[in-house]
């Protein structure tokens, strides 16, 4: 009787003196019998079983009676909304944040086995939705886009995406149905932000066209300026994907919209790879002259900006478009200019350069200077390294040398046609 009153402690460390004591029912049949470590961690994973179902269980309990409690206060559609918004499926799972908040609403989660809220949250998600609901009854909007925002903040914090698009729809139509702008315009803000998150880029571009609608209705500068600069990265990321699926009219849509937005907030990088790549689409169909422009664009908005890599990689796709076009001499004078800027920084686009110099100057007849350039790319060639580059580099390096050799081999034989003909015959010098 006194050994089955005795406290757990006790009976373990009597358990584990008669394991260490060596029965022969534990030497005969270790492997077979359950060892002490194995049956303490099984209790103990059985009641943390047991914990985890009765935390549930509370739970679901303060649920349902937060639930009532809001029926109880004449609340019908804000026990419709905490009905919803408290299920487990609902919205996405809590992402990892640095914010303790947020880590402990997702060990919570974890803990329930899904994306369920916890008590503090359900708490404070049903004082809200009645505060909200009563502010929309008395008229005070003002109130009850407090009320959403603060939900919508709180979401947004645990990670819970959805749930926060849900109460900043909720923040948008209070704005609108009371005619709010300054509301519409910070909800509206919010849901682009969130669409892009979620990767929605159609309804963000929209949500972010309707806050640059609203903040030049409302001469709200340093908004607008905010629209521009979030509308430059939805038409970027619109143009590439437009891009990757062959659409090169779509694509083209969305980089001039990219460039005029980044244009207006004073983004003279971002318009700079906007026209580059308006270039780059009409090279592909053609456009030459239009190509042209855009690339002198980049360059310029390039120079701008302060940015001499993105002024180089103008400068060659510039020289492209006059070669192009037989501006001979001013697709030299572009290539020098990038060789100036890269200087020390992109060898193998320097190597690059130098091959389409020593190919311009041999096409004008300059053979002198493409015979230097082309040293120089053999040069390059050589120190990157690369097999396929140092062949390209041999070859145009010995036509050069060739042909700028020829007058004088020319004059040779014509002068001496004798000599030339003992040598083909006995290798007799000249």
């Amino acid at each position: 009787m006194s050994h089955s009153t005795r406290p757990l402690a006790g009976q373990l460390g009597t358990v584990a003196g008669r394991a260490g004591a060596g029965s022969p029912t534990a030497a005969g049949n270790g492997s077979s019998k359950r060892t002490f470590r194995d049956k303490f961690h099984s209790m103990l994973q059985e009641a943390q079983e047991a914990n985890i179902k009765a935390v549930h269980r509370q739970e679901l309990q303060d649920r349902r009676s937060l639930s009532v409690a809001m029926l109880m206060q004449g609340r019908p559609h804000a026990f419709v909304d905490f009905f919803m918004l408290s299920q487990p499926q609902y919205g996405s799972a809590p992402a990892a944040e640095n914010s303790a908040a947020a880590s402990s609403e997702a060990a919570a989660a974890q803990t329930n086995g899904g994306s369920e809220l916890s008590l503090q949250s359900l708490i404070l998600l049903q004082q809200q939705l009645v505060v909200a609901d009563a502010a929309s009854k008395a008229g005070q909007h003002e109130q009850a886009f407090a009320a959403d925002a603060l939900m919508a903040r709180h979401f947004t914090q645990l990670g819970m995406l959805d749930k926060s698009v849900f109460f900043w729809k909720k923040c948008l139509q209070v704005s609108v149905s009371a005619a709010w702008g300054a509301g519409e315009l910070e909800a509206s803000c919010a849901l682009g932000l969130l669409y892009e998150s979620l990767h929605q880029p159609h309804l963000a571009m929209s949500c972010h066209e309707r806050c640059l609608q609203l903040a030049l209705q409302l001469q709200r500068q340093d908004d607008a300026a905010t629209a521009h600069a979030q509308l430059v990265q939805v038409y970027a990321q619109q143009a590439e994907h437009c891009s990757r699926e062959g659409d090169l009219q779509g694509a083209a849509e969305f980089y001039s919209k990219c460039r005029d937005a980044a244009l207006q907030c004073g983004d003279a990088a971002s318009a700079g790879a906007a026209c580059h790549h308006l270039g780059l689409i009409d090279q592909q169909q053609g456009s030459w002259q239009t190509a042209m422009d855009h690339q002198r664009a980049y360059m310029e908005l390039s120079r701008q900006a302060g940015d001499q890599e993105a002024e180089g990689r103008a400068c060659v796709a510039y020289a492209e478009c006059q070669q192009q076009l037989g501006q001979l001499s001013g697709a030299v004078e572009s290539l020098e200019t990038y060789l100036e800027l890269s200087r020390s920084q992109d060898p193998r686009g320097q190597a690059t350069a130098c091959c389409k110099l020593g190919v311009l100057y041999q096409q004008q007849g300059q053979l002198q200077q493409a015979v230097g350039y082309f040293e120089r790319f053999f040069e390059l060639a050589r120190s990157l390294g690369e097999r396929r580059l140092l062949d390209i580099a041999r070859i145009n390096l010995g036509a050069a040398r060739s042909a700028l050799r020829m007058p004088e081999y020319k004059q040779l034989c014509w002068g001496d046609l004798n000599g030339v003909l003992a040598w083909k015959s006995t290798r007799q010098a000249f």
